[in-house]
């Protein structure tokens, strides 16, 4: 290992000799810098709920002063059976405020999202985890995980122009825009949720419980069912309940394919607006900050936030406890006390049917349906990403060229073209990853290296630290699986319209403040997953030559894993550089850019701009420019995957060093 140059030998006194003075101070700066950075989660959630109230009690004050019925406008909200806050009342009667319509359109799309995503996703990871060869499991989990990074405008276009209408098909009473369509794509989409968590629960499971099963005659079928089900489902649970909130709080597909006509319906063939779609359509009206169109979507927005979190906690909750007791049963240290467990499910199994027939052809058949099953439980999905990638194609083909690559956009389909679209999205991307590493890096190291001894220094009490280090954690978890539309909310709200004079309003460094935020948490996750694989014994091997942490961190910890944090990076490149529900609250009123921020007198930050998913939203929402929004599919799908092989490539060499040391 080479030594920085800061150190020096002393022959005559054979040890290192440092600097102290420098030392301290750097390591007093930058542990300070990094506790400031670590704050601003905290900071980004006390905001949306700050925001979100102030807003929602404004909103009322005005739907008072409009209605003249004082006393009975939070009655109205929850009592009211229509939502027609955008619509100007007749004369003589006031706008209906009833939520409930939104919140029954988003609760049906998120129930039938679970229908879909529950059985396929624990299907398939009882195919990963149980039935197929691990080679092949490394190849089928990034695929089926391909639909969770496709983004959600594309979906919304591909549920409304070639799923629904399959369903007409199927089902003649079927609307155009309904809640069926875009509950099975959503569904769709948040199945590699249960599939992550199910993976992973699956494969906790102790050794010991598999090797008594077998020692009791058990065929895999019946140790899936019988022992391994009942043992994962808290995660399980835990899973369907954060896709139930990721459901619940989609905006893009329901946009889409749902439309954007609130009413009162419990009929899924039917359209419906949802509460976070309505918040989109408020946030992209040509309205003033100061009436009750916009103040509508705060009080929309706080009621979705308060139900996406209660969902949230939990699923978390349920997830924590899971890993809880799979801790206490031995999973990391396989010990007696895990086979003592076994024994004991083992021994319930054998008492409910403690008679084993091994050649009954019934118990051969059960083997065989639920592996058959577990295999058609990928299909769906890999029909949706075939016929998504071959519409399109078909569609946009013809106008992939260099034309429309250089060209701005332009009412006339066959002069339009993305650059101004594609400049602006990749100098927005860029923005973000520069404001991700400084805040995200910082607040990382600082969790991971510094907390505790930080917050038991303050508070010399290590039951509140532990307390505060979990506060911190669960703040983290609620945040990554916000709906993004609540941080074009908070965008707005912020960066818009408070820091109007910094920020230029709809402009640029608004569009990328906003999506670092909502980057932020998931960013502070994987970098902190990064330095925690960094073997200890570096570190130890760093402080036994008189290292400090500062310097530890710097020239150990971060040179070493830094191609898992790259691999970071250009995940949540892919991740920010197809977001459409968030920058459009930000850009408002969507219209045809024209220019490129660097072409902007204004300069490249304080400009307007246009990315790729938002034009393919203003395209699809006109006949005659349907096929260019196929054309910038193909090439926003192509950017992902670009950057999503890219982290993948990165993540298995981060992989593949961490395993040879």
């Amino acid at each position: 290992m080479t030594l920085p140059d800061k150190f020096t030998v002393d022959n005559n006194k054979s040890r290192w000799t440092i600097d102290h003075g420098f030392v301290n101070l750097t390591e007093s700066i930058f542990s300070g810098v990094s506790a400031i950075l670590a704050t601003v989660p905290v900071l980004v959630f006390l905001a949306i709920i700050g925001f979100m109230i102030y807003d929602t009690v404004s909103f009322f004050q005005v739907f008072l002063e409009e209605g003249k019925e004082a006393g009975a406008s939070l009655l109205n909200f929850f009592g009211d059976k229509e939502w027609s806050v955008m619509f100007e009342p007749p004369e003589g009667t006031r706008r209906q405020i009833g939520v409930i319509s939104l919140i029954l359109s988003s609760g049906i799309v998120a129930l039938i999202a679970i229908v879909v995503a529950a059985p396929l996703g624990t299907l398939s990871a009882i195919l990963v985890s149980e039935f197929l060869p691990k080679r092949l499991s490394y190849f089928l989990v990034p695929v089926l995980n391909l639909i969770s990074g496709i983004p959600t405008v594309v979906l919304g276009a591909f549920a409304f122009f070639t799923f629904s209408p399959l369903l007409q098909r199927l089902f003649p009473d079927t609307q155009p825009y309904n809640l069926l369509s875009s509950g099975i794509i959503v569904g769709l989409f948040v199945t590699p949720i249960v599939l992550g968590i199910g993976i992973n629960a699956i494969t906790s499971v102790p050794r010991s419980y598999f090797e008594a099963a077998h020692s009791l005659g058990l065929r895999k079928h019946e140790y899936i069912l019988k022992i391994v089900l009942p043992t994962v489902m808290p995660a399980l649970i835990a899973a369907f309940t954060l896709a139930g909130s990721r459901a619940f709080g989609e905006t893009m597909i329901p946009v889409l394919a749902s439309g954007l006509t609130p009413q009162f319906t419990l009929n899924p063939l039917n359209a419906g607006q949802t509460v976070s779609s309505f918040i989109f359509q408020a946030a992209t009206a040509a309205v003033g900050f100061d009436t009750l169109e916009f103040k509508s979507m705060f009080a929309a927005g706080l009621v979705l936030f308060l139900l996406t979190l209660i969902l949230n906690s939990i699923g978390n909750l349920s997830r924590r406890n899971f890993a809880s007791k799979m801790l206490s049963m031995g999973v990391s240290q396989v010990d007696d006390s895990g086979t003592q467990t076994a024994q004991v499910v083992m021994e319930e199994v054998h008492l409910t049917q403690s008679n084993f027939r091994p050649a009954s052809p019934l118990r051969q058949l059960g083997e065989v349906v639920l592996g058959a099953l577990s295999f058609i439980s990928v299909v769906p999905i890999g029909l949706v990403l075939l016929f998504l990638v071959v519409s399109n194609w078909r569609q946009g083909a013809k106008y992939l060229n260099w034309k429309f690559m250089t060209q701005f956009a332009d009412p006339d389909p066959e002069q339009a073209g993305i650059l101004a679209a594609l400049v602006g999205n990749l100098w927005l991307v860029f923005i973000v990853i520069v404001i991700l590493i400084i805040v995200g890096l910082g607040a990382a190291i600082f969790l991971e290296e510094y907390a505790s001894t930080f917050l038991i220094r303050i508070f010399k009490n290590k039951k509140l630290v532990n307390g505060i280090e979990t506060i911190l954690e669960i703040n983290l978890d609620n945040l990554s699986a916000l709906p993004t539309i609540i941080y074009g909310v908070l965008g707005v709200e912020l960066f818009v319209r408070l820091g109007e004079k910094f920020t230029g309003g709809r402009t640029v460094i608004s569009g990328a403040l906003t999506l670092a935020v909502l980057a932020l948490p998931f960013m502070i996750t994987t970098f902190r997953t990064s330095l925690r694989n960094v073997p200890s014994a570096l570190r130890y091997a760093g402080y036994s030559v008189g290292m400090s942490k500062f310097q530890v961190i710097l020239q150990i910890v971060i040179p070493y894993a830094f191609s898992g944090l790259a691999s970071g990076v250009l995940l949540a490149s892919a991740i920010t550089i197809g977001e459409t529900a968030a920058l459009g609250a930000v850009v408002g009123s969507l219209g045809l850019i024209s220019f490129t921020p660097f072409q902007n007198q204004t300069g490249p930050f304080l400009s307007q701009f246009v990315t790729i998913p938002l034009q393919i939203y203003i395209w699809t929402t006109k006949p005659t420019t349907i096929p260019l929004s196929s054309a910038a599919i193909i090439v926003l799908l192509g950017l992902i995957l670009i950057l999503g092989s890219l982290s993948l490539f990165i993540g298995n060499l981060f992989q593949s060093k961490t395993y040879e040391n």
